[in-house]
């Protein structure tokens, strides 16, 4: 029988596949030499140490919250003091601090890295108690194949109810450490589904479930901007042709984490924001549900974002499960607060304009964490105040009715003038896939690109799943090692716009434990990540691209290899300082068996690269040419004209797309022309430069900055 995994647990515990130590055996040998023992080297340098060592910190929140899968449970018990029976209504006193908007951002975070944490230590096992590669060896219950490759490792595991996983562990074009895992199961009712995780260490994070049924849900963060923009989506395809897209997108940023909801469906093509919501990350509470309704805005306060001057809720229609034990409600009737006690407006004709009044709310239980939760509802009749005057409005009714807040409205509404420009600008501004989700249409698209990410993996699988199997074990002895090189020539070498010439660098080495008799091995040429103290790492070398090396056939007790010609340095990479260094590798997969050893040169040009993707500078260091790659500080951008006039709010937004793109908005920014001049609303404008604050990524984080649009 196949095994059932819930959706749920799928989706808040993807740690789920781990993978057995028992039957490894007696080792047959020990091995130090060859190309296997130069992969298992490869493979155990590109495992991250805080992976493996599941030293996992995200640096996000002072308390983290317990992740759960919600799955329905037996309570142990209604809290006696959160809750009382009058007879006539149900009262609620406290209420304890709980954030759905941080449990769910925290459980896809830690989920994602937990798995590849797993797979950091499945490779591990590989490497340090199996020492087979290319073959099949059965490992526990389960059938496992670890290959590796030039710039990546993969490892192929078959369940032992045939679910199949497909790991990958790489190096990207931009030098960056990435883990790629695709799973494809079938359960027990009749369905299959299929999960693609991926991690780029602190920097981005992506989940995908698609199931056969129709479901699916989907997850980016990434914190390219200086803060992590996190966005959680859906697509349903339901009967009679319907179909519904959905976007969470949220950011976390100086302490809050904001964002807005969207929606699209076939009648109502085009995407529309719903509402807004605000959270605490540090202290996991929930703070706000903004709706900036038809003429009217609705202020959904949780009962965690009050400091104190709450007394009590209640409510008539409390429901109450006899089995469960559990009260929720779908109405609150009053709310008493330390200034007196204050009934719900049941009729929204009632509502008062330009003013604030308590018109609902509600009380639940949440299984697994036994607690109470819930939200009051504030409401206002409005068709003109702005959501930020709408926030110091509601600032000032909490006050009156003696409530203190854990944060402040002018805060609320600078974190909304973000939410409101993403939610806005959404559809133009995010991206997946290769497609601008602005559609239900291009998220299709979108789609099929990751179903042939899926069939990428199972392909990968069918390519080996006719590999012989070996009950073989093999331990990488202590004293392997990449071989050391001997410069037996420097070179003539020079670096000049963003071209490296190289002419006659010759190295040689008679440490050839890991050269094999009749294999030919070249001298690849690359730029490698250098760390605090200057050395290359070399699991972040990128190799360039330029003159192909001549190869050489090894026989004997030495080696002795050369390149020579032109290598373009890539415009975009990790941020950090680089150098120019040269290995030696196997002609016909790429594998590393040498050290890395940087190149001498003998002239460098000094200074600043023309280069629009990053701040690139070239330097020498002890006859060693040092690329300083770094995010810009400021930004510009030009776009050819398609029309002869433009207004205020035109500009303004092609900025705010680029913006948004790299940064923050600042606010209350005005729109400015390239001198610093205020650009007067509603003016026509034309062809020249404009200009807005805001805020860049930086080293540092974020910085106060400006971004330029050049229309030409």
């Amino acid at each position: 029988m196949k095994r059932v995994l819930s959706v749920i647990l799928v989706i808040c515990m993807l740690g789920s596949v781990l993978f057995s130590t028992a039957g490894c055996g007696l080792f047959a040998k020990r091995i130090d030499a060859g190309t296997e023992a130069a992969k298992l080297l490869l493979a155990n340098e590109r495992l991250d140490e805080d992976l493996v060592g599941g030293k996992i910190d995200l640096g996000l929140s002072a308390t983290q919250q317990k992740m759960r899968a919600r799955m329905p449970k037996k309570t142990r018990g209604i809290p006696d003091k959160q809750l009382a029976n009058s007879g006539s209504a149900y009262t609620w006193t406290q209420f304890p601090n709980r954030s759905h908007s941080f449990v769910e951002f925290n459980q896809f975070m830690k989920g994602v890295e937990e798995e590849v944490a797993d797979v950091a230590e499945d490779i591990a096992h590989m490497k340090n108690n199996v020492g087979v590669t290319d073959k099949w060896v059965k490992v526990g219950r389960e059938k496992q194949m670890l290959r590796v490759y030039e710039n990546y490792d993969m490892l192929i595991v078959v369940g032992e109810y045939e679910d199949l996983h497909i790991y990958y562990r790489y190096t990207d074009e931009n030098a960056k450490n990435v883990y790629e895992l695709f799973s494809l199961m079938s359960y027990d009712d009749g369905t299959t589904g299929e999960i693609r995780t991926m991690l780029i260490p602190g920097e981005r994070y992506e989940y995908m479930y698609n199931n056969s049924n129709g479901f699916t849900d989907y997850f980016i963060a990434e914190n390219s901007r200086g803060y992590w923009l996190n966005t959680r989506f859906n697509y349903h395809h339901g009967e009679n042709g319907y179909k519904n897209i959905s976007f969470s997108p949220y950011i976390v940023r100086d302490g809050l984490g904001y964002g807005a909801f969207l929606t699209a469906d076939s009648v109502n093509p085009a995407l529309n924001n719903a509402w807004y919501s605000l959270f605490d990350p540090g202290a996991g509470r929930e703070l706000f549900r903004i709706t900036d309704g038809y003429g009217d805005y609705h202020f959904n306060l949780y009962m965690t974002a009050i400091r104190d001057g709450f007394v009590s809720v209640s409510s008539k229609d409390a429901r109450f499960d006899a089995e469960e034990g559990v009260y929720d409600t779908a109405h609150l009737d009053t709310l008493t607060t330390q200034n007196g006690v204050y009934t719900a407006i049941s009729d929204d004709n009632q509502l008062p304009e330009d003013a604030f009044a308590f018109i609902d709310g509600y009380v639940q239980y949440i299984y697994g964490d036994e607690i109470y939760y819930g939200s009051l509802d504030f409401a206002m009749m409005d068709t003109k105040m702005s959501i930020a005057d709408a926030c110091q409005e509601f600032g000032s009714y909490a006050g009156t009715l003696g409530l203190r807040l854990y944060c402040d409205m002018e805060t609320v509404a600078t974190s909304l003038d973000h939410a409101s420009l993403l939610a806005e600008n959404f559809s133009d501004s995010f991206f997946w896939n290769g497609y601008k989700m602005d559609s239900i249409e291009n998220v299709e698209k979108a789609r099929a690109v990751l179903q042939a990410q899926f069939d990428s993996a199972r392909a990968a699988y069918e390519e080996v799943k006719n590999f012989e199997t070996s009950n073989e074990r093999q331990r990488l002895s202590g004293s392997a090692h990449f071989a050391r090189l001997d410069a037996a020539a420097a070179g003539n070498n020079s670096f000049a716009g963003k071209v490296i010439r190289l002419s006659g660098v010759t190295v040689s080495t008679s440490d050839v434990a890991l050269f094999e008799d009749g294999k030919e091995y070249v001298l690849k040429v690359g730029l490698s990540l250098l760390d605090e103290s200057g050395n290359p790492i070399s699991v972040n070398t990128v190799p360039l691209s330029g003159t192909e090396p001549v190869s050489v056939r090894f026989a004997g007790n030495s080696i002795t290899l050369a390149a020579s010609g032109e290598y373009e340095i890539p415009m975009n990479l990790h941020q950090g300082q680089y150098a120019a260094v040269v290995y030696v590798a196997t002609k016909d997969e790429g594998i590393r068996v040498s050290e890395i050893q940087k190149v001498a040169f003998v002239s460098i040009q000094n200074g600043e690269i023309e280069n629009s993707a990053m701040h690139l500078e070239a330097s020498e260091n002890n006859k060693n040419l040092i690329l300083k790659y770094q995010i810009k500080n400021i930004r510009y951008v030009t776009v050819e004209a398609t029309k002869e006039a433009y207004t205020y709010d035109e500009i303004q937004r092609l900025l705010n797309l680029e913006i948004l793109a790299y940064g923050a908005p600042f606010h209350g920014a005005v729109l400015e022309y390239e001198n610093g001049e205020a650009v007067a609303e509603g003016a026509t404008l034309g062809k020249g430069t404009y200009r807005l604050m805001c805020y860049l990524a930086t080293e540092d984080g974020l910085a106060q900055s400006y971004t330029y649009l050049q229309i030409v």
